[in-house]
């Protein structure tokens, strides 16, 4: 995910789902405010502890215990769980490879969320598997290494580990971003479900959205 859009390098950044650090990594280069990831495999965070914020103590990686089928038996329920960030806090939102891990009403919470804690006019820049037509079930989507099988609310590669991937039809997607005060500026297609071309650089969809007026927290409690 390349496009940093309105980064400073005063810029408060959230990183959702930071990993081992791919976004944190680069941003290191030119942040100079204030960085702050969470992850949920503890083994990531700590080697992002260990090997990021010792030399760049201005990037801070947190570990939040959540449950999920595919990496976690146990832990706090994502499609309830409030960041640990006050209001309007953050210029900038990224998450990668995130949502399309997630179910239905744990994607809405984290959107509730991360417009939450963005400030008016900040960015959240997002990956998704997006599908753009409400189609019969049975129908697959994707090519012949990569697809998607099983239609429930959304659809799943996995019937069985329903997080392994998911994919969301386009217009859920949109409208759970109206429904949080984010604007859809731009949308990068990325070639998951077909032949890369010369002129794809994603491999996941991206969308970039803008907050455009504060949201009604207490509508979410």
């Amino acid at each position: 995910m390349e496009d940093f859009t309105s980064l400073s390098k005063d810029s408060k950044v959230l990183d959702i789902g930071s990993g081992i650090g791919r976004i944190a990594i680069p941003l290191t280069k030119v942040l100079e405010g204030e960085y702050h990831g969470i992850e949920p495999v503890k083994k990531g965070v700590k080697w992002c502890q260990k090997n990021i914020t010792k030399v760049y103590p201005n990037f801070q990686f947190r570990h939040i215990d959540l449950s999920n089928d595919l990496y976690n038996s146990s832990g706090a329920d994502a499609a309830n769980y409030i960041f640990p960030f006050n209001d309007n806090f953050f210029e900038i939102g990224l998450s990668v490879s995130v949502f399309t891990h997630m179910l239905p009403d744990e994607v809405e919470n984290y959107f509730h969320e991360t417009a939450r804690t963005l400030q008016i006019g900040g960015y959240f820049v997002a990956s998704f598997f997006l599908i753009q037509s409400d189609v019969h079930k049975s129908l697959r989507f994707g090519n012949d290494t990569f697809e998607f099988k099983y239609n429930d609310y959304c659809w799943l590669m996995d019937e069985k580990v329903k997080s392994a991937n998911v994919a969301y039809l386009e217009t859920f997607i949109f409208t759970l971003a109206e429904k949080s005060h984010f604007v859809v500026e731009r949308q990068i297609k990325g070639y998951w479900n077909s032949q890369k071309n010369e002129n794809q650089t994603q491999f996941q969809d991206v969308l970039i959205m803008k907050k455009n007026s504060n949201i009604d927290t207490k509508s979410h409690s």
